[in-house]
């Protein structure tokens, strides 16, 4: 990465610049016990040489994923938001750190009302008082992006009001533009990092974090969502105010209810929870395979039932989608668990992943086959479909299947309603209601709504491919008789080739400068007559040389190219 100069480059908020940043990024690594990152990713330059070697040398007792939790703590409310995010990938991420990173929490103190206020009036363009007619000073909520505010407007409505903190923005760019740069450098000097394709994912991950910032996206997830579950009676979705919504702040209709593992509430209510249960495992089933759309985060603060029996869905900051295709696939797989056919289910998982071109696909079905026996030979009441899915993620990253995030969130959906139907009916099982509901996931794979309005375009292209294929064969026997054909060679392993015999030529470098000092050493010794060191400019070039070659080597060592 090399040495930044302080006087210039790009700066974050307070005017400081960048290398300050990365001055604390490394401090906070060596802290936790992670000085072998800080050498790799070339961020040694940036502490001073005793803390170097406390990092280089010390160990911790704390286990690595506890660690990397505690670094992201320590670094702030970006790089939590991104742990969090990365917690949804247990298809890439060991499942050790998916568990320490599912635990991260936005422990942040509330920012003042005044500054809400005025960023209120700023985004309306207009004074508070002349659109509410209450403001709530506690904030319902306080989060690292925003707070929420319970609120009523001059007509009565009762509305709740969501502002993004001060200079958030800003402050996230500086540290999305660091964690870009350190990612690039970890493709460039990591095994590990390359293998996870590190760059891709950072990128996936900032944009993900971006459009968490705008709350016009939470706002058209909502109304989506409010369309989606408009065709299942019993649920609902706030209403957005859109006049009052935009970038920096959502307006949405408050929408009461009592948090649904609360079984004592329910039950002051008269509702069932085995009933309640059903239906909400139904309004998953219904937003995933019915209508591709999905709540990515439907814990029990997210769904409420008020007091008519409804179901509230709140918070679309999250939200999974699955085409028409991706549907089938999901429907496939579920199907394929819910009956244990392991074939099926590899063939499924193959399906929805971008699979490798050597994939063993014997070993797969095996591995696929031991989750069956562990899973599906269990009584229905134990069969965890969230488990299950997230077990098949962690094959899916052991085979080098590349899974869309989408279906990182739907493993992340299924965990979720897996723990929230069991704390209200213990007896039910996702995959129970999955069997009952076998037979319309069916219908909805194979209803000719589906697939009939695809058909005269997939017709229409399976003719021109029809009609082109002389064309074609024609143009590659005359490529070939030409000598024009291309030979694609799978340049994998190329970063390691070129590791290796960089760190030959730096041995050998290093061997011949040993060499030359020792040659040196014995001239300077011969020449003083073997009795003393010799004096004037010989003894001191060769000193300096020395010196230098022993510079040279220790810091060859130092960041390890030998």
């Amino acid at each position: 990465m090399g040495h930044l100069r302080k006087a210039a480059g790009p700066r974050v908020k307070g005017g400081r610049p960048l290398w300050e940043r990365y001055r604390q990024v490394a401090e906070a690594l060596a802290r936790q016990g992670f000085g072998l990152v800080v050498d790799r990713l070339g961020l040694a330059t940036h502490l001073p040489w005793p803390v170097r070697w406390r990092a280089r040398w010390g160990r911790s007792p704390v286990p690595w994923p506890e660690r990397v939790r505690q670094l992201l703590v320590e670094l702030g409310p970006v790089w939590v938001k991104l742990g969090q995010l990365a917690s949804l990938r247990a298809d890439l991420f060991p499942a050790e750190l998916v568990a320490a990173l599912a635990d991260l929490q936005d422990a942040v103190e509330p920012f003042d009302n005044r500054l809400a206020w005025q960023a209120v009036e700023a985004a309306w363009g207009r004074p508070v008082d002349t659109v509410l007619a209450r403001w709530d000073l506690e904030p319902l909520a306080s989060a690292s992006v925003a707070q929420v505010y319970g609120a009523e407007l001059r007509d009565g409505r009762a509305v709740v009001v969501k502002v993004r903190r001060p200079d958030i923005v800003s402050q996230a760019e500086a540290d999305l533009a660091l964690v870009r740069r350190l990612a690039e450098v970890a493709e460039r000097r990591l095994e590990w990092a390359r293998e996870l394709e590190l760059g891709r994912l950072v990128d996936e991950l900032v944009e993900t974090l971006r459009q968490e910032f705008d709350f016009r996206t939470e706002a058209r997830n909502t109304q989506r969502a409010a369309a989606v579950m408009s065709g299942l009676s019993g649920h609902a979705v706030p209403e957005v105010i859109e006049s009052l919504s935009g970038p920096s702040v959502l307006v949405t209709t408050r929408l009461g209810g009592t948090r649904l593992t609360d079984r004592e509430g329910l039950a002051r209510l008269g509702f069932d929870p085995a009933s309640v249960a059903r239906r909400f495992v139904l309004g998953v089933y219904h937003q995933v395979f019915g209508e591709g759309f999905f709540h990515a985060d439907p814990h029990p603060g997210n769904v409420h039932l008020d007091p008519d029996g409804t179901l509230v869905w709140l918070d679309w900051g999250l939200a999974g989608r699955l085409d028409e295709a991706m549907r089938q696939r999901s429907v496939r797989l579920i199907l394929a668990l819910t009956r244990g056919q392991a074939e099926a289910v590899a063939d499924a998982l193959i399906g929805l992943a971008v699979a490798p071109t050597e994939l063993d696909r014997a070993g797969l079905t095996e591995a696929v086959d031991r989750l069956r026996r562990r899973y599906y030979e269990a009584r229905l009441d134990q069969f965890q479909m969230g488990e299950a899915l997230w077990d098949l993620l962690r094959v899916a990253r052991r085979f080098r299947l590349r899974i869309p995030t989408d279906y990182a969130l739907l493993a992340k959906t299924a965990v979720i309603a897996d723990g929230v139907v069991r704390q209200l009916d213990p007896r039910l099982s996702l995959v129970e209601l999955g069997q009952e509901l076998g037979p319309r996931l069916w219908w909805s794979e194979w209803a000719p709504h589906r697939w009939a309005s695809a058909l005269p375009e997939r017709v229409w292209r399976w003719g021109e491919t029809v009609w082109g294929l002389p064309y074609h064969l024609d143009e590659a026997l005359r490529q070939l008789g030409q000598g024009a054909v291309r030979l694609r060679v799978d340049d994998r392993h190329l970063d390691y080739l070129a590791r290796h015999w960089e760190q030959v030529a730096a041995r050998i470098t290093a061997a011949l400068l040993l060499g030359a000092i020792t040659v040196g050493l014995g001239l300077v010794v011969a020449s003083g007559g073997g009795r003393q060191w010799p004096s004037g400019w010989a003894g001191w070039a060769f000193a300096c040389s020395g010196g230098l070659g022993a510079a040279v080597v220790l810091r060859t060592l130092w960041r390890g190219h030998l």
